[in-house]
């Protein structure tokens, strides 16, 4: 007898009993076992919303963090401890901020892990640096295309201060959900440079 295991309206697994004698198992076996599997799939369902809260006060505990530093220093300083803290909170191989110079080219801050170049010469579908694209489009950016790279833009408006990005060399290494975290990340040190900027006004 097999009954599914159902977890979020998807099948999660199954329940198999077997037994060596022909018609052993009845009406009453088949109900004991669907309470059993309705049973497991609701603490399937708790253990996964579980994880998810766990996730989410990880990353809003990381942004709190990055916020209060931020209000406190001015942006390079404020980047150099946000990428330590980005690599921390969430184990990513390289997190890594760039500033825009004054030609207005993206050039490396503050790195945590190795390998800022990993980030900067990592190339969208269109052939177009990754971070120049989150510059020139103002919006997070991410490619699985033999690695895995975000790049997020610090910009207060139109005007783009520079750019955060994290790399992995597996592929599958960042969720979309990542991606959100990273852009909030950016929103989070852009609000710290116009801040800071209009203390020094």
């Amino acid at each position: 007898m097999a009954i599914p295991l159902i977890s979020r309206n998807a099948t999660a697994g199954v329940i198999t009993l077997m037994h060596s004698s022909p018609h052993h198992f009845t009406e009453e076996h088949e109900r004991l076992l669907a309470d059993a599997a309705d049973q497991v799939g609701v603490a399937l369902d708790n253990a996964q919303m579980f994880e998810q809260m766990t996730r989410l006060t990880d990353r809003l505990s990381l942004l709190y963090e990055i916020s209060q530093e931020a209000r406190q220093l001015d942006l390079e300083a404020a980047l150099a401890k946000a990428v330590r803290a980005i690599r921390a909170s969430t184990g990513w191989p390289t997190v890594a901020a760039f500033l825009r110079d004054e030609n207005r080219s993206p050039v490396s801050q503050a790195l945590a892990g190795g390998g800022a170049e990993l980030i900067a010469e990592q190339r969208a579908p269109s052939g177009e640096r990754l971070i120049d694209l989150a510059i020139s489009t103002t919006r997070p950016q991410q490619t699985r295309e033999g690695a895995a790279v975000m790049a997020a833009p610090i910009h207060i408006g139109q005007r783009v201060l520079g750019v955060v990005g994290a790399y992995s060399k597996q592929p599958d290494c960042f969720t979309d959900e990542d991606l959100e975290l990273f852009s909030s990340i950016a929103d989070t040190l852009a609000m710290a440079a116009a801040y800071a900027e209009l203390s020094q006004r």
